[in-house]
Order: structure tokens, then C-alpha cells, then sequence
């Protein structure tokens, strides 16, 4: 495999290829085709001369142009594999299996997630905000149609993983019923609450440590002999420890009589999916979401201070969520990528800009939401201060 190019100043300033890297490609491609070794030409593979600037432009190099940052590590490889698996389908005889894993490829990058900074979510909430506005007289029907676009948005980043979600809330739903029930009896329910707690935090561990526990398992050895349990790979579904923790606020508050359960499950479905605080919290209570929808199915009439102070929050939220990238591709990706190419201030730098980064992506999210929020009519806990 040869190198990929890289770039240096000549004499009058301007970047151009290092000869040194023509000279290796060169003499690589001379030994390879001497000894009939398979050459793969990675200078090509990535653009040829001139790539490492637009590399830089699209943040896959760090400001050295010349080293990779982690994103553009994996676009290589990404590279690197494609051509293999082309080929080696071409080799086979097998071009419709190359043709059927592009199509697939083509049908995930459609399929994107209706990300917080993104156009797609812009456009997503302003829908959402007119017909919720529009069913404002309507109270059932409003709450029906958030919980339906609530699963949907969910729906956008997993759309496998939606059957987990209702299950979650069809349990749970049922459960608090049961539980209540039981209590009117003069029963404390518990039976309801174990099958509520188990089912959850089952799901919640099968996806989240099975293939962990797995790869501990087959590190032992019986016999001389190692266990071998074949791997899942499982795609952790996104925001199942938020909604998971939601819900059994709810039948544990419940079981502790702090809390009525909700007869009609479509509001109880948009406690637990409502879009904004979903995927990445704010957890949010049942205490403090349900009883506050009454019978108009929202915490507050919307007025020109809750609309103007959620759509600042959404602008803070997008600017922290900005800063935070710049901070990644600017200081955190280069030093954390190859830390023995800096000096110790800035890999310090990078140390104190990572804790910034994290805070600013978390509140950033957590502003969003609320805002988003708060423009619908809902009040979300503020739990990120």
C-alpha cells in the first residue's frame, strides 16, 4: 500500500507534493510489479496530487496537511475496503453482490437521523410547531399527533429499534394500571413493579453489556480449551437509557403513591418519546410531565415571553453545539490522534478544550430541547447547570 501524498512548501511559499512520496510510490510500484506483489496505490485512491488541501477543507487532515485526523483514518480505510471488496467481487465474478451493497450503502446515507443542528430538523419543527399550533383547540389530537411525529423523529435514528420503545411503554403503561390497581385493593402492587423494573433493565443490559459480558465469557478457558460464544454486535439503540429510566420513574412513583396513573396510553406514549428531550434527555419525571397536561394536553398557554425565550435557547443550544465541533477538528482530533507531534502545553490544551467540548455538546442538546419545548407548550426540568 503507498503512502498517501503529502504537502510542503517549496520556495516560494506555496504547497506542493513532497517529491520523497512520488519517489517511494514510484519505486513501491517498480519492486511490486518485479516480485508480482498486488500494489494498491493509495495516493490515487484518495485524489492524487493536490488531495491532502481539499482533505483539509473537508476536516479528514489536520492543519499540518500532511497528517490524518481520526475522521479522515476512517474515510481512508473506508476507501481502502471499498476498492478491495470491488475487486475482490469483480475477481469472483460477483459484480450484482457489489452493485446490491451500494444500493444499500445509498438507502443508509437517506435514511440520516433528523439531527438537532441540521436543516432537516429545522424544517421538522417548524411543521411540527404549525399543526401542534393549529391543534391547540383540539387537546386529544395534538397530544396524539406529538406522540406520532415523536416516534417518527425517533424512528429517523433507529428505525429497528422503534418496536423497543413501544414495548417499553406498552409495559409500563400496562404495569402503573396494575399497580394502582393492586394498591385500591389494598395490595402495595409490587409484583407489577418487579415486571416493570425487570423488563426494562433487561432490554437495557442485552443491548447495552451482552456482547461485553460475551467477550469477558471467552476469555476463560475450560480444559485448555477457550470459550467460544459468538458475538452480536449490537447497535445500541439511541436514548434507551433516557427513555428506560423515564418510564420507571413512573411505575416506581406510582408504587411509592406519589403519583395517579395515566388512563389514556397516547399520553402516556408522548411522555415517553416527546421528540425534544428523547434521544439525549433531559430525563424528565412523570411527576413533574403528566399531571401538569390537564385537560388542555399542554403545561402552559404559549405567550410571547415562552416563545421568544425557547427560540433563544435554541440559538445558545446551536452556538455551543457549533463551538463544540471547532473545538474537536481544531485542537481535540490532531492531539489526541498523534499526542507525540505536540508540545505539552498543547496537549494540555487539548486536555482542558475536551472537558469545554463535552460540557458545550451536552448543554448545547439540553438548551435545544428545552427551547423546543417550550415553543410546543411543555416545560422540561432544567437538569444541566
Amino acid at each position: 500500500i503507498s503512502p498517501i501524498e503529502r504537502i510542503s512548501k517549496n520556495e516560494k511559499g506555496i504547497y506542493q507534493t513532497m517529491p520523497e512520496i512520488l519517489f517511494i510510490r514510484d519505486t513501491q510500484k517498480e519492486i511490486a510489479e518485479k516480485y508480482k506483489i498486488g500494489f494498491y496505490d493509495s495516493f490515487s485512491a484518495l485524489g492524487g496530487a493536490g488531495q491532502n488541501d481539499i482533505l483539509y477543507q473537508n476536516g479528514f487532515m489536520q492543519p499540518d496537511k500532511t497528517h490524518l485526523t481520526r475522521k479522515g483514518g476512517e474515510f481512508f480505510a473506508e476507501v481502502i475496503y471499498s476498492d478491495f471488496f470491488t475487486h475482490y467481487q469483480k475477481f469472483n465474478g460477483i459484480v450484482e453482490e457489489t452493485h446490491k451493497k451500494n444500493l444499500a450503502q445509498l438507502k443508509k446515507d437517506k435514511n440520516k437521523e433528523v439531527n438537532f443542528v441540521s436543516k432537516a430538523y429545522f424544517y421538522f419543527f417548524m411543521i411540527v410547531w404549525i399543526m401542534a399550533t393549529l391543534l391547540t383547540r383540539f387537546p386529544e389530537y395534538k397530544i396524539g399527533f406529538l406522540a406520532i411525529v415523536s416516534f417518527y423523529f425517533y424512528a429517523t435514528w433507529n428505525f429497528y429499534a422503534l418496536g423497543i420503545i413501544l414495548a417499553s411503554t406498552i409495559i409500563d403503561f400496562f404495569c402503573g394500571l396494575k399497580i394502582y390497581q393492586e394498591q385500591q385493593a389494598g395490595r402495595k402492587g409490587t409484583g407489577y413493579l418487579v415486571l416493570s423494573l425487570v423488563s426494562n433493565l433487561s432490554m437495557l443490559f442485552f443491548f447495552k453489556y451482552c456482547d461485553f459480558v460475551v467477550g469477558l465469557l471467552n476469555v476463560i478457558q475450560i480444559n485448555g480449551n477457550p470459550i467460544s460464544i459468538p458475538l452480536l454486535n449490537l447497535i445500541l439503540p439511541v436514548g434507551i437509557s433516557f427513555y428506560t429510566f423515564q418510564t420507571l420513574s413512573y411505575t416506581i412513583d406510582i408504587w411509592r403513591k406519589k403519583l395517579i396513573p395515566e388512563i389514556k396510553i397516547i399520553r402516556f406514549a408522548q411522555y415517553v418519546a416527546f421528540f425534544p428531550q428523547l434521544v439525549a434527555g433531559p430525563i424528565v419525571r412523570a411527576t413533574e410531565f403528566l399531571p401538569g397536561l390537564k385537560k388542555r394536553g399542554e403545561h402552559f398557554n404559549l405567550k410571547y415571553v415562552k416563545f421568544s425565550s425557547g427560540v433563544i435557547l435554541i440559538l445558545i443550544g446551536v452556538v455551543k453545539k457549533i463551538l463544540a465541533d471547532r473545538l474537536a477538528f481544531g485542537i481535540i482530533d490532531g492531539v489526541y490522534a498523534n499526542p507525540d507531534m505536540y508540545s505539552s502545553v498543547e496537549i494540555l490544551a487539548a486536555i482542558y478544550a475536551y472537558g469545554i467540548q463535552i460540557f458545550f455538546d451536552f448543554s448545547g442538546y439540553s438548551d435545544i430541547a428545552i427551547g423546543s419545548a417550550k415553543i410546543l407548550g411543555y416545560h422540561l426540568t432544567l437538569n444541566f447547570n
